[in-house]
């Protein structure tokens, strides 16, 4: 993937960010504690990126085999950070049980999309066949970061009930 993809993928997410910001009506508080989440989700992610690279999961190819491009992570802190503010919004409406769906369900999509980039022509990312590495990229790396990131952001932020509503 070219960096100008990267650069289109990162805008993508930020936008994204941007219109959960938006819709969700966050406070200040709020969005800075998303993006906190966003920042710890992401730099968890590379940490697990290397992790799987050792366990034989997956490896990547271009500058580095152990870890994706950096402008990937990048794109991880605003699609978690919008993920957060969207578990937010979910648990002050239908309580926290709505967060034992809503990671499994970001974990699910972010897993498909990186096994659907992997069989690309000339893929950034290669994945081993079998169990293990689609177990790893689903348990291990994204219902790991996106429940990290909505933690960081309910440490820094508090409760979802505990902002007004706008």
């Amino acid at each position: 993937m070219t960096t100008g993809k990267l650069l289109g993928l990162v805008a993508v997410f930020l936008v994204l960010f941007l219109i959960a910001a938006h819709l969700s009506r966050a406070t200040r508080k709020r969005i800075l504690g998303a993006l906190l989440g966003g920042f710890a989700a992401s730099a968890a992610g590379v940490g697990l990126d290397v992790l799987g690279t050792r366990l034989g999961w997956w490896y990547y190819t271009g500058a580095s085999n152990t870890h994706g491009p950096w402008l990937i992570y990048a794109g991880v802190v605003f699609l978690e950070s919008a993920v957060a503010l969207l578990g937010w919004r979910l648990a002050r409406r239908f309580g926290p049980a709505a967060l034992l769906l809503l990671v499994p369900a970001v974990a699910l999509c972010t897993t498909a999309s990186d096994f659907i980039a992997a069989a690309k022509p000339d893929p950034m990312q290669v994945i081993a066949s079998g169990l293990a590495s689609k177990v790893g990229d689903f348990l291990v790396v994204w219902t790991t970061i996106t429940a990290l990131g909505l933690l960081v952001m309910r440490v820094y932020a508090g409760r979802s009930t505990e902002d007004a509503l706008r």
